[in-house]
């Protein structure tokens, strides 16, 4: 059943130039690339765990599978049809900073 209300709604998007004086947002930017790079080295061990998983269980190459930890295990998933794609559209808020 598809879902008729909207969850979330774009308030709107402010240049990167106005936010550069503000402290918070110097400290975010810093964790943040912290964050990418541990992102990042995790999809890498995640993806090699795919490419494991899926020799080991005898998939062909171009199944899309996925797997999380749950307690003791993991549970291992199939994706069946792709992701749809959404668009986005947001209005600037420069001036209110």
């Amino acid at each position: 059943m598809a879902q008729d209300t909207q969850q979330t709604r774009t308030v709107g998007h402010i240049s990167l130039d106005k936010l550069a004086k503000v402290r918070e947002w110097k400290v975010f930017t810093e964790k943040s690339v912290a964050a990418d790079k541990a992102n990042s080295e995790h999809e890498q061990a995640k993806e090699a765990m795919r490419v494991l998983l899926k020799k080991k269980l005898e998939l062909l190459e171009e199944t899309v599978i996925d797997f999380s930890k749950n307690g003791d295990r993991i549970t291992i998933t199939e994706r069946l049809e792709p992701r749809a794609k959404r668009g986005r559209v947001s209005n600037s808020l420069d001036d209110r900073f």
